[in-house]
């Protein structure tokens, strides 16, 4: 009996991407590099094409691409930022200086969506270095999924969004703790928070894991210290505006009086009517940090798994969450989730479920249930942080995760998961394409 055509054309498939994977591990790392490269611009080209055959004509407008331009021309025009500014600054000061290249390689739209995937590359680019570490024949194939993953291409081309940029900083500290470089991984941390504040949740992880108290002096000299030195200018000339994005950030006060957003179930439920208050957030997720803390300073949780499970507690804890910022998320679980198919599969399903909780919060489509059933969405996100929580307090780590597995049907698996992406934004591309049609 002759087997199913499609069933053997999957086979067929499946041994062209296995033979094409294989060759990845004699690959140098330029190749490597090159290669990657290549996979996100072909990810993110339709998108790009879609977007401006099919234009909303308020694009610039409903992202928060008006502001990125206020600030950037700030810095241009040789004006103080937080205070010279247009528009109120709820930012870190060092995210703003990397907004200035686009504009001033032609402010157009293009451009804005070609750097903010630059830094998607740029990522995956660590991200393979921190995958050699742990299992070098699936480096390639790891910073791959990060590339083709619904979050990375819909924040930095549909989104035009700068959430792009603070995963490159969390990649190198991380790179650097997993080489056991703690000083320099603590000056990578200290400038990813003048990016974004959240690296901030891993950095009393640097000094409890240091080896020495000469190491500790280090990393918290290197820390606080290149914090300081950004910050600093700004604390001073512009002390009021400075502070205003810090209580943006920790209390959701917004100083122009305007409504704190954001995509969370916590957010969601207080739509509905069923409030909880900030504060409360905040310190039960103080209280989880805490607890990370503790149970790696006793040698209960190895340090790599507090670094992740600490960015795990925003997304569980955190009210003001907004899509990319699960870019986080991903650069965290990637290690971990190659040692499974469907833990692989699941980072793009929660990519679609963020989408669809995303366009649903922005008023694209109208959802069962409203507040309520854009809740039940984000409740699937936060169950599938819970679980991945779960699995980390385990222990275990991205190099144990692989014992016993085929690396070479793992390898093939993420190529799978990684064509089940690009498939997913070339279909979003040409969708936008053929309704301009």
């Amino acid at each position: 009996m002759s087997d199913n055509p499609f069933s053997s054309l999957l086979k067929r498939a499946d041994g062209l991407l296995s033979r094409a994977t294989e060759k990845t591990e004699g690959w140098t790392a330029s190749q490597a590099l090159l290669a990657l490269f290549i996979l996100n611009l072909l990810t993110v080209t339709p998108l790009i094409i879609g977007h401006h055959v099919l234009a909303h004509p308020d694009r610039g407008t409903y992202s928060d691409l008006y502001l990125f331009r206020d600030r950037a021309q700030t810095i241009v025009d040789g004006d103080l930022l937080y205070r010279d500014t247009d528009n109120a600054t709820m930012t870190p000061p060092g995210i703003n200086y990397l907004l200035v290249p686009p504009l001033l390689l032609g402010d157009h739209m293009v451009v804005w969506e070609l750097w903010f995937s630059l830094f998607n590359f740029l990522t995956a680019a660590v991200l393979y270095y921190i995958l050699r570490e742990f299992k070098p024949e699936l480096a390639f194939v790891g910073a791959g999924l990060y590339v083709t993953s619904p979050f990375a291409f819909f924040t930095a081309i549909s989104m035009i969004q700068d959430d792009t940029i603070i995963p490159l900083f969390v990649a190198l500290a991380t790179l650097y703790l997993v080489r056991n470089r703690h000083v320099i991984s603590a000056t990578w941390v200290g400038l990813g928070l003048v990016v974004k504040m959240f690296p901030a949740v891993t950095a009393p992880l640097l000094l409890i894991s240091a080896r020495d108290k000469q190491t500790r002096l280090k990393v918290a000299g290197a820390g606080i210290g290149v914090t300081l030195l950004i910050c600093s200018p700004f604390l001073l000339l512009a002390p009021n505006e400075f502070m205003a994005f810090v209580e943006f950030y920790l209390l959701g006060k917004d100083p122009t009086g305007k409504e704190v957003l954001g995509m969370s179930m916590w957010r969601f439920l207080s739509l509905a009517g069923i409030h909880i208050p900030n504060a409360v957030n905040l310190v039960a997720l103080l209280f989880a940090l805490c607890g990370i803390w503790v149970l790696v300073g006793r040698k209960r949780l190895p340090v790599h798994n507090g670094f992740a499970l600490s960015f795990l507690m925003l997304f569980i804890l955190y009210a003001k969450l907004h899509f990319g910022y699960y870019l986080l998320m991903l650069l965290v679980l990637i290690p971990w989730a190659l040692s499974d198919w469907r833990r692989m599969v699941g980072l793009v399903m929660a990519g679609w479920v963020a989408r669809r909780a995303h366009l649903g919060w922005r008023g694209r489509f109208d959802m069962f249930g409203d507040e309520l059933g854009l809740a039940f969405l984000a409740s699937l996100l936060l169950l599938f942080c819970i679980w991945w929580a779960h699995q980390l307090m385990k222990g275990e780590s991205p190099s144990d995760s692989f014992a016993g597995k085929d690396i070479a049907r793992l390898r093939t698996a993420a190529a799978w998961v990684c064509l089940l992406g690009i498939c997913y934004a070339w279909r979003a591309g040409i969708d936008r394409i053929i309704l301009a049609a």
